[in-house]
């Protein structure tokens, strides 16, 4: 794989030999001959998965034997499958969100395809329902989309292309509906074009938009403080590209950087971490990399604010990819302290989440890895997956894109790239409480 990658859009990174002939940049960029031959194969890697994924509703499956209806499992019981053929189609999915609406107690997963954004009403888990529709600005298609939440407002941004901006959308609109319907944003923000991801810092009420032809392709960051009409703030452009971030109020054993708002960005070749308390005045705080950094490419803390872990999407040293434990406990000077190989799995680590003391992954064919944070850095054990992937656990990109475990009634969401939505709950050891008790708490805080 290629060494020396700086995107110029993408969420998934490339395959080791159709990197090493094209020039880094095009072989990233969908508006490149090489970075669209890219994406065709990433869609020919995964399209067998779509034949797998059918419709599953209205009694849950047990993981018995290690299988749930042909899934392999730990810990991990199936609850449905809403394939992508009945929520809007499209020829792919990626990112995904939750929203919960606090003037009906009903929950959604907003879950991206290539066409757009599908609402889902996952209230009954056993019997999620799709509701309606956000069409991708102007019909444009991407295979790199990403939605985030802020009160009752949704988010949308997409990689690849240049027109696309920032879709802003009410969702008390679905409130009552009975039927899927097709919607038009309520706003589109149009000082940025294509967008990687989206963070949004709940307690600033500011959303970041990174990877994109904005900013360096560093952190573009829009006041929220009207839901539906965002504001340009500022820009951090010092890490150039950043795959993807998370902006949040800083809670930690450091001191010295008490309350202040903080982004831990992840830009292919280092782990940073910013002061935004001002985002017309960003600041570096500290600054990680590792030998044989390839694509730092996401991560997420532990509730004690003590480490973060991270993946790298094109690690080279080794099939798959480990997870990195970084100690934070001095923001000006984070210490990779492990790096974690559990399971020894040749599949690649992808986006994770801290919920309580577990920490939940999207590993590409291995689906949902569900690990125990709570002894790191000494261990860091794997208490349960779900593979929607049943072919194989091979290093590729197909499979598990996004998982999403903030939903208050204990459930998981796991996507399929090429199937759908598959909705699980853990069991056993893999199950925590932490997802009742507190998943309101943190799923405004994410």
């Amino acid at each position: 794989m290629a060494r020396a990658l700086r995107l110029a859009g993408l969420a998934l990174g490339a395959l080791a030999l159709t990197v090493a002939a094209a020039p880094p940049a095009a072989a990233h960029d969908l508006r490149t001959e090489e970075g669209r031959a890219e994406a065709r194969r990433m869609l020919a890697d995964y399209t067998p998965s779509w034949a797998a994924a059918s419709r599953l509703r209205g009694a849950a499956v047990p993981c018995t034997d290690g299988k749930a209806a042909g899934y392999a499992c730990r810990n991990v019981d199936l609850l449905s499958v809403l394939p992508l053929t009945d929520m809007g189609g499209g020829s792919s999915s990626s990112s995904m969100w939750h929203w919960a609406d606090a003037g009906t107690g009903r929950e959604y997963i907003l879950f991206c395809r290539s066409n757009g954004v599908a609402f889902i009403d996952v209230t009954d888990p056993l019997n999620p329902v799709y509701v309606g529709n956000l069409p991708s600005h102007e019909g444009t298609q991407s295979s790199w989309r990403d939605v985030r939440v802020y009160k009752d407002t949704a988010y949308v941004g997409a990689d690849g292309i240049k027109t696309h901006g920032l879709q802003v959308f009410d969702l008390k609109r679905l409130r009552g509906l009975t039927a899927p319907q097709t919607f038009a944003p309520d706003h589109h923000y149009a000082e940025i074009g294509n967008i990687h991801t989206i963070s949004i810092d709940a307690d600033a009420g500011v959303l970041h938009a990174v990877g994109s032809n904005t900013c360096g392709s560093g952190n573009h960051m829009i006041s929220l403080a009207e839901p539906l009409r965002p504001v340009n703030l500022g820009c951090y452009s010092g890490d150039g590209y950043v795959h993807e971030n998370i902006p949040e109020k800083y809670a930690g054993p450091d001191s010295e950087h008490a309350g202040k708002h903080i982004s831990f960005n992840y830009s292919v070749k280092n782990f940073t971490i910013i002061d935004v308390t001002d985002p017309k005045s960003p600041k570096l705080i500290g600054k990680g990399t590792y030998p044989g950094a390839s694509y730092i490419h996401q991560g997420d803390r532990t509730r004690d604010w003590k480490y973060v872990v991270q993946n790298d999407e094109l690690i080279t040293t080794a099939p798959g990819s480990p997870s990195f434990v970084w100690d934070i406990s001095d923001l000006d000077n984070p210490k990779l302290v492990k790096t974690d190989r559990t399971g020894d799995l040749q599949a690649i680590r992808h986006n994770e989440y801290n919920v309580g003391t577990m920490m939940y992954q999207a590993t590409y064919k291995a689906g949902l890895r569900i690990h125990d944070a709570s002894k790191l850095p000494d261990s860091y054990a794997e208490l349960g997956y779900f593979d929607v992937y049943p072919a194989d656990d091979s290093s590729g990109f197909a499979g598990t894109w996004q998982i999403n475990p903030f939903l208050r009634n204990g459930t998981v969401a796991v996507s399929s790239m090429a199937g759908g939505l598959f909705l699980v709950r853990p069991t056993g050891a893999a199950r925590n409480p932490a997802q009742f008790a507190a998943n309101a708490q943190f799923a405004e805080k994410k």
